[in-house]
């Protein structure tokens, strides 16, 4: 109806919506601006058919100590199906960005010393058609999405491990996003 750019389309997912954020990606790439996937990674059942038809720009955030979608690749809890290792997900995305292996590393500020989280980035910001890929790798977390509320933070970390209080999450992936348009 005209009411949304179509240039400025963006998938954010985590978790789950993590994994279908990267399918969108794989698939629909024609149709999405740029993309963040957070303590997800790619699906064994989607890996190798992933062809995406352009370089695209996305962020990724995923703990070291997740026991529902595990760093190192395996079987999702609760017999969801696979994912390959994060690692792994973070240098498809590189390499089909075009981005060298040289990425700008920096560390998040440490806001919350007490949550015992250090959160790692890993920036390739010089890539094909001025694409970026960016990964957050949280140091010891585990499945929570960063940035939660500590009412919400105790049940979280009970089903999915401890999260970092250095950022938020959504915060972080949509100014990522954010700076993304489709071209001509």
């Amino acid at each position: 109806r005209g009411e949304a750019d179509p240039k400025r389309v963006y998938v954010i997912g985590g978790s789950n919506g993590g994994m279908m954020t990267q399918r969108l990606a794989c698939e629909a790439t024609n149709r999405i601006a740029a993309a963040a996937a957070i303590v997800a990674s790619i699906p064994v059942a989607i890996s190798a058919a992933c062809k995406p038809s352009r370089p695209l720009p996305i962020l990724m955030m995923n703990g070291t100590a997740d026991p529902l979608v595990p760093f190192e690749g395996g079987q999702v809890a609760g017999n969801r199906g696979a994912v390959i290792p994060v690692m792994e997900t973070v240098d498809f995305w590189r390499r089909h960005d075009g981005c060298a292996n040289n990425p700008e590393l920096s560390q998040m500020p440490d806001r919350d010393p007490a949550d015992g989280m250090r959160t790692d980035i890993f920036a390739w910001r010089r890539c094909s058609a001025d694409s970026e890929a960016v990964f957050f790798r949280m140091n010891g977390a585990g499945h929570g999405l960063p940035g939660r509320s500590q009412s919400k933070a105790a049940i979280a970390e009970q089903l999915g491990g401890k999260s970092s209080n250095d950022f938020d999450s959504s915060e972080e992936a949509w100014k990522f996003v954010r700076r993304f348009s489709l071209k001509e």
